[in-house]
């Protein structure tokens, strides 16, 4: 529930089209089986996989909007991804 909490409250989703504001406002309808998908992927090594894929999209930085050299990209997760992902890092800091 604290790692829903601290996400930034956002409209903006991935592929899933789900935004970090329906998880809140679900979270108490999701915490259940989020935590049983974290407790099967840490013994397992295995995350799963439709939580691996990501959007990428390319991102202004500055100067002329026609040179491709003037864009980034970046990656666009789902927001149950980096749930899981925040999930699994605040376990390994406690073990470590």
């Amino acid at each position: 529930m604290n790692i829903i909490n601290s996400l930034k409250l956002k409209n903006s989703h991935g592929y899933d089209e789900k935004s970090t504001k329906l998880l809140k406002i679900s979270s108490p309808f999701i915490i259940s089986p989020l935590t049983h998908v974290r407790n099967k992927s840490l013994p397992t090594g295995i995350f799963p996989d439709h939580l691996v894929h990501s959007e990428t999209k390319p991102l202004f930085k500055e100067g002329d909007k026609v040179n491709i050299l003037k864009y980034r990209p970046i990656s666009i997760l789902t927001s149950f991804s980096k749930i899981l992902e925040k999930a699994v890092t605040t376990v390994v800091k406690i073990i470590s």
